[in-house]
């Protein structure tokens, strides 16, 4: 799993030869034109590594583990939109991506993480709550997965588990000449027995969910649920990101990716209009001096961990130096020996600095004539 420890963890990573590769592949059909692929990849690696100076021998024992999953069926029958592989320090990693990427290959003293930063900060992660009077679920997800989460003891397994209380309760007051002191109004008394009941069923819900998200709260909860009990969630809820709209129905039987559909197409339209918003205010702070689309403004601000959001074009990379000295990037028209990827070295910094890292198709970039976008912490000190 990737995760922001994990990415971490790889960033921390220093050899001689670290490998990154990458190659676009197919979650269903197309195993053999993936396998191709993969074994091309392998061949290309080889001669550069060769070309390198490692003998053969050298060659074959860093790369033996990846050349073994040509035969492991199992292995690609579990593929995804991209594969992506890491050896360094006599190991072999593979993780797969949830979305495309182009193929990539890149050798050097670190590894090449620029991919998989997009997944440590995610800024579409959401939860989603499940719930019928029969049982109870909890979910987080984003764009590409959902993954049921374990419930806590405070989530009630269903409205039967609180009436089950209710009737023990009620029968040893009647056996012990016990009085029941609640006092209904309005309606007959059975009918507000059950609303009773059932809004003991949503407070144990929603005490689950608060208890679950007590230190992270900022992402938005769905509840896909019936008429009936949205209402009365809404006025006994108190987590904060409950969103104004739910799914109408009833979860029950429903498969994860049914779930996971139904999910997205619910809260797209939201994520969509805050990456309209912060287009929107991405002009607004190019005025004042705190965003940039200048890779050479872009470079010392990341390296001094002064970025708060980047954005790159995706497959994409810039080649050059930075000199923390001048704090000042030259930038290379091609690749020479000296040159360092400098747009997964800027992500990384601003990745171990707290920031954020999207990746996104170019023309989607707010301003898409440059290889990244970027919004400070603070406005820059010009000269």
């Amino acid at each position: 799993m990737i995760d922001h420890k994990k990415i971490a963890a790889l960033a921390a990573v220093k050899d001689d030869n670290c490998i990154s590769f990458f190659i676009p592949t197919h979650r269903v059909d197309g195993i053999q034109e993936d396998q191709i692929k993969y074994k091309n990849s392998i061949a290309e690696l080889s001669k550069s590594l060769l070309a390198k100076d490692l003998n053969p021998a050298e060659v074959d024992d860093l790369l033996k583990e990846a050349k073994s999953k040509l035969q492991d069926e199992e292995f690609w029958q579990q593929l995804s939109d991209t594969l992506a592989v890491f050896i360094y320090n006599g190991k072999t990693e593979f993780y797969f991506l949830p979305y495309k990427l182009d193929a990539y290959t890149f050798i050097g003293d670190s590894l090449y993480l620029l991919p998989l930063l997009p997944m440590s900060k995610r800024e579409d992660d959401f939860y989603l709550l499940a719930l019928s009077q029969n049982e109870v679920k909890i979910y987080e997800g984003d764009q590409y997965n959902l993954a049921e989460l374990e419930k806590n003891d405070a989530f009630p397994e269903s409205l039967a588990q609180i009436l089950a209380t209710y009737d023990a309760d009620s029968s040893l007051q009647h056996h012990s000449g016990g009085d029941n002191s609640t006092i209904f109004h309005g309606q007959g008394a059975g009918e507000d027995q059950e609303n009773v009941r059932q809004e003991e069923f949503l407070r144990r819900v929603n005490e689950g969910v608060q208890e679950m998200a007590c230190d992270d709260d900022s992402k938005p909860l769905i509840v896909y649920t019936t008429p009936s009990l949205i209402g009365l969630y809404r006025q006994i809820n108190t987590y904060p990101n409950l969103t104004e709209n739910y799914i109408e129905g009833n979860p029950e039987n429903e498969t994860a990716a049914d779930l996971h559909a139904k999910a997205w197409e619910a809260l797209l339209p939201m994520f969509v209009a805050r990456e309209e918003a912060n287009d929107e205010a991405f002009e607004g702070m190019l005025a004042q001096d705190q965003a940039s689309f200048n890779l050479l403004t872009i470079g010392p601000a990341a390296f001094a961990g002064r970025i708060d959001r980047l954005y790159v074009a995706t497959n994409t990379e810039s080649w050059g130096t930075y000199n923390p000295s001048t704090h000042l990037i030259e930038l290379h028209a091609e690749r020479q020996p000296d040159s360092r990827p400098l747009l997964n070295d800027i992500a990384l910094a601003v990745f171990q600095q707290g920031g954020t890292v999207n990746l996104r198709d170019r023309q989607d970039l707010a301003r898409p004539t440059a290889h990244a976008n970027a919004t400070f912490r603070y406005a820059l000190q010009t000269a």
